[in-house]
């Protein structure tokens, strides 16, 4: 067994938005441009705002004495941690609202169709070599717990069975890339379980589990097992 996974996930990300900014009109790429703009000079004031509130503040706090008496220093610290906190909300209240007309509240783009996301995930298909014929299941709990309630794809490279999430329909954020499992046909164990109420493929190799949608199996024996039996016979 092995488990791998891509390292440039960004890249995801931006060929997806690489298609969908090739959807949009002349018109609403010069708006997009434009509000994007707008949105960095919002930024820059919110910080700014936020960091000159809150430097006041503190440089007012900093002119506050301190009691010489122990009790009072203790009461007085109390206070001063609350408005220590009290300025930091207020510093980020205030730089808000002062930024929040220069935000952009344009909704009017084209939204990511699913052709997009897949188109953005190709990166991934080739890296982890996924090819014809492989399944689409749901995973219900692994031993890798960034699985549980996943779909994930199956399929064969080889001599090898890898598991990896569904990057078949693709995704927009490359976070949601899981990495890939590699197993060989002597390692894996196939074990029918009954979990609720539904019957489930358990697919383990030493401490890697993985409870899948029960028609995996029949890939699994057809496309993988069958393949070392065929071998087999044939020598």
């Amino acid at each position: 067994m092995r488990y791998f996974k891509y390292k440039n996930t960004q890249t995801v990300e931006k060929n997806a938005y690489k298609l969908w900014y090739a959807e949009m009109t002349k018109k609403e790429k010069k708006l997009y441009r434009r509000e994007k703009a707008r949105n960095t000079v919002a930024t820059i004031v919110f910080f700014a705002v936020m960091f000159l509130v809150g430097g006041s503040i503190a440089f007012a706090l900093s002119r506050i004495g301190f009691f010489d008496n122990v009790f009072l220093l203790i009461i007085e610290l109390i206070v001063f941690g609350f408005l220590v906190i009290f300025g930091m909300i207020a510093a980020i209240i205030v730089g808000g609202l002062v930024s929040s007309p220069l935000w952009s509240k344009n909704n009017t783009y084209p939204t990511f169709r699913k052709n997009m996301l897949r188109e953005a995930c190709a990166p991934l298909r080739e890296y982890y070599g996924l090819c014809e014929p492989f399944i689409v299941t749901k995973c219900f709990v692994s031993s890798n717990k960034d699985f549980d309630n996943h779909d994930v794809c199956v399929f064969v490279v080889g001599d090898e069975l890898r598991i990896t999430t569904d990057i078949n329909r693709g995704f927009f954020h490359g976070e949601r890339d899981l990495g890939c499992y590699a197993f060989s046909r002597d390692e894996i164990k196939l074990s029918k379980i009954q979990r609720d109420d539904r019957l489930v493929l358990e697919l383990s190799v030493s401490d890697t589990v993985f409870h899948l949608g029960y028609r995996a199996k029949s890939y699994i024996e057809k496309c993988f097992l069958s393949k070392e039996k065929d071998k087999t016979e044939r020598i």
